[in-house]
């Protein structure tokens, strides 16, 4: 499989320079790339959108308290926005059908209008689940595709619908688009489809829809296109766009959602399914070569996406991506969250569409800890923090710890422990103040700690000075500690403890740092090769994995330059989807062990 790399994801000044050698605002945009990004441990975003005063738009109730997904429509007719909610029991199923909204005031208000599409029993669906729809007009009508799920969750895949409105009636026809039962797995393991967008082409229609494994158990995702000469005819596909197996970098765990068109090119996000959500993959292709792999790009990684604390996403995003409208001047989110009555939300975003980034990051951590460094290491260095937080959170230096998850494969994972080991710490929390130093082995020493020199506060002026002899930390004009900098030289890192979202306004270092390597953990790379990760066993409780049969596989996927494989050279065949070089690009590393027993302890890169 081909890609091209995306202008939005080309290396920023300091990459090539190391940054500005006098000193960096590194919470700058232009330095997004400094940071480490991961769809699992953290992602620092600059992302540029903002929450519609009015949010949430919907709130799921009995019998389907959790609303999940959703998509937007915004009616090139009547200029009314629509939002089709769909609709689960808690924990998912038996799942339900798909809800309407209406809004006559460009988003502002929302009137529920019931059900938009629902399950009969003499289709074939039995009466079963409806519930992810997208709405498309062309040639005089109103289009749907929608997934649709037998009562026992045994059989399932989409199927497509007709109106002349917006609101229905939706006609559906007699068969579906696609059913698991007659789908042969692809590569082993893809058979269910679902979450698809219908376009219009020029020559022919197109869909392209997630696909996952059996009954949509997950653990492993993809793309997938189909084609049709009529929406209402035969479809050929599914045809497989994107996924871990194949060569290209793809960060993991992520699920694709809904497409979106803008200028001729079509759209697809694809969302973390870690525990904390916030890290997401904008794809793009041409439209009219939308059904060819070798056609998508990434336009951004990560950055896309933060959370907000309040009740109404009390959980971050939860279920996919968000779905998004695109027209000339602003992007329209729709984003699917859960409150603290465990009922699910829809809400809406928006932001300049020219316009993504803004200076000042946000590292979020709804669920579980996130946990972000910088690409550069420092020593004999002043840094000024200025921040805010919603909650605890850390600032980490010293650093050298790897980077990677707490599990081999699969959702729900957060940053390992072996990441969160070796450095010094500043815990700052509303009650006071810790240092702390955590070992190699783990183990934490509390250094110091303290009350604030002042009533409890969510902002934060902080200043290090750090020499090889001493560290000094300096909260506004009051000491705090100062002490042995236990560590001469490392990364920084910001860790964002659970509930805490943390805004950082500027991090203004002195000296602008030096290139050092990164590890990454073998479970970044049995992560990175989806349901693959099931040959590999851990040992050292993951700081390394044995293949349990000769021909397991990992991916590493990296933002980086030269890299060797920890491992012996003759265990392993490698091959990566770019030739060594030193320029920093996204990568993909893959790795294939020559026999049962082979020890692999992750991969080193330049950074």
């Amino acid at each position: 499989m081909g890609w091209r790399l995306s202008s939005l994801l080309k290396p920023g000044t300091a990459q090539g320079s190391d940054a500005a050698r006098a000193g960096a605002d590194w919470a700058r945009a232009e330095h997004r790339n400094s940071w480490t990004r991961d769809a699992v441990i953290g992602d620092p975003s600059w992302d540029n959108f903002a929450r519609a005063p009015g949010n949430p738009i919907y709130v799921g109730r009995e019998p389907f308290p959790w609303s999940v997904n959703g998509s937007l429509f915004h009616d090139p007719c009547g200029g009314n926005w629509y939002a089709y909610p769909a609709l689960y029991p808690r924990n998912y199923w038996p799942a339900g059908p798909c809800a309407l909204l209406r809004s006559a005031d460009d988003g502002r208000s929302w009137q529920d209008l019931g059900l938009a599409l629902q399950g009969d029993p003499l289709s074939f669906d039995q009466g079963g689940a409806t519930p992810d729809v997208s709405l498309l007009h062309a040639d005089g009508a109103y289009h749907m595709v929608y997934d649709w799920v037998t009562p026992d969750c045994l059989d399932g895949g989409i199927a497509y619908a007709k109106a002349s409105s917006p609101e229905g009636p939706f006609r559906k026809s007699s068969r579906p688009i696609h059913a698991e039962s007659r789908q042969e797995a692809l590569l082993g393991r893809y058979k269910r489809v679902y979450l698809s967008t219908l376009l219009r082409r020029e020559a022919d229609w197109l869909i392209l829809s997630a696909m996952s494994t059996p009954g949509n158990a997950g653990n492993s995702w993809a793309l997938v296109a189909f084609t049709a000469g009529d929406p209402a005819d035969e479809w050929r596909g599914p045809e497989m766009l994107l996924c871990p197996e194949e060569g290209a970098y793809l960060p993991q765990p992520v699920e694709f959602n809904h497409a979106f068109v803008f200028r001729g090119e079509v759209f697809v996000a694809a969302s973390s399914v870690s525990r904390n959500r916030t890290y997401q993959l904008l794809y793009r292709a041409p439209l009219a070569q939308a059904h060819r792999a070798e056609s998508w790009e990434i336009h951004q990684e990560g950055s896309l996406w933060h959370w907000e604390p309040g009740d109404y996403e009390t959980l971050g995003i939860w279920g996919q991506s968000f779905c998004a409208v695109a027209e000339e001047g602003r992007v329209t989110a729709l984003y699917p969250s859960r409150n603290g009555a465990d009922r699910g939300t829809l809400s809406l975003a928006t932001r300049p569409w020219d316009v993504p980034f803004k200076d000042g990051f946000v590292l979020s951590a709804p669920n579980a800890q996130a946990v972000t460094f910088t690409r550069q290491s420092f020593e004999d260095v002043t840094l000024r923090l200025r921040a805010a937080s919603s909650g605890a959170f850390q600032v980490l230096w010293g650093c050298a710890s790897p980077l990677g998850p707490d599990r081999p494969y699969s959702s729900e994972g957060e940053p390992s422990p072996h990441t969160l080991r070796g450095f010094p710490s500043l815990r700052l929390h509303a009650e006071g103040w810790e240092v702390w130093d955590t070992g190699e082995d783990g183990q934490r020493s509390l250094l110091a700690r303290g009350r604030l020199p002042e009533a409890a506060s969510e902002s934060w002026d902080l200043e290090l000075t750090w020499t090889p002899e001493v560290a000094c930390w300096k909260l506004g004009a009051t000491l705090l500690w100062r002490g042995a900098a236990c560590r001469q030289s490392g990364r920084f890192g910001l860790l964002a403890e659970p509930g805490t979202c943390l805004r950082v306004h500027g991090f203004e270092t002195s000296t602008g740092g030096k290139k050092m390597p990164l590890v990454l953990l073998p479970y970044a790379g049995t992560m990175g090769a989806g349901l693959d990760a099931r040959d590999w066993q851990p040992l050292e409780a993951g700081r390394r994995v044995v293949a349990s049969r000769a021909g397991a596989r990992a991916k590493f996927n990296f933002l980086g330059g030269r890299f060797r494989l920890l491992a012996s050279a003759e265990d392993f065949e490698v091959s990566t989807n770019l030739p060594p070089g030193g320029d920093t690009l996204p990568r993909a590393v893959a790795v294939k062990a020559k026999r049962a027993g082979a020890e692999l302890e992750g991969l080193e890169f330049e950074p």
